[in-house]
């Protein structure tokens, strides 16, 4: 595999702690990070990439994003397959409402979170939450792979933690040749400027480098392949 992943992350203005979290393990290499700025080749596989969106109005909300990230990259360290991602995901999940139980928070911290996994050829894509996915193929298909369940009120429902269920929903899909992909948190493809399905990876990092970026918390990875 070759290829470029480009990694951006910054506070919103609301914020001075961004609660958005990004997590590349690639080989043996393990990056977590929220608000840098990078740009490394993609040449080992398995590539696992994850950005978690702690919910804002927690008082442990990145705590919650930290934790989903870690936790996730740990559990498909061994194992890059869908099943692996879904017990990580319960892992995280799990862990969440522990902690918030021990801690006697009325509501449980939760953190919205997506990621992919790339692995000979073929790009495993999962999502609990508005953490937003975007896969192209060879072929000129793009896929959405993540779809947001909220309450009546707007509360996140399928998210990991929070307080609406043991087990998370997660979306899960699998895709061949994939060419690009872009995990972004949903101060990015929320922003009214960013056409995420419309618009190349490439150009859309150039507009949040060069200043053009959503006033929100913003966590993006795109991955670009060669060939």
């Amino acid at each position: 595999m070759r290829g470029k992943i480009d990694i951006i992350g910054r506070s919103g203005v609301h914020h001075h702690l961004s609660q958005d979290v990004i997590g590349v393990s690639a080989g043996s290499s393990v990056l977590v990070t929220s608000t840098k700025n990078h740009t490394v080749p993609a040449t080992e596989t398995p590539l696992s990439i994850i950005v978690a969106d702690g919910l804002g109005a927690h008082p442990i909300g990145r705590t919650a994003a930290v934790i989903s990230v870690v936790e996730i990259l740990r559990g498909i360290a061994s194992e890059a397959s869908l099943r692996a991602c879904k017990t990580a995901a319960l892992i995280a999940h799990q862990r969440l409402q522990q902690i918030s139980s021990r801690r006697g928070f009325r509501k449980c911290a939760g953190a919205a979170v997506a990621g992919i996994v790339i692995r000979e050829g073929q790009l495993l894509a999962f999502s609990a939450g508005d953490v937003g996915v975007f896969v192209r193929t060879k072929g000129g298909l793009t896929y959405r792979v993540f779809q947001p369940e909220r309450t009546s009120t707007g509360g996140l429902i399928n998210c990991l933690g929070g307080s609406y269920g043991d087990q998370p929903w997660l979306l899960t899909r699998e895709i061949a040749s994939p060419i690009s992909a872009v995990i972004c948190s949903d101060g990015v493809w929320e922003d009214k400027h960013f056409k995420l399905q419309e618009e190349r990876a490439e150009s859309m990092v150039s507009r949040i480098r060069d200043g053009d970026a959503p006033a929100d918390d913003c966590a993006l990875v795109s991955v670009v392949l060669d060939g």
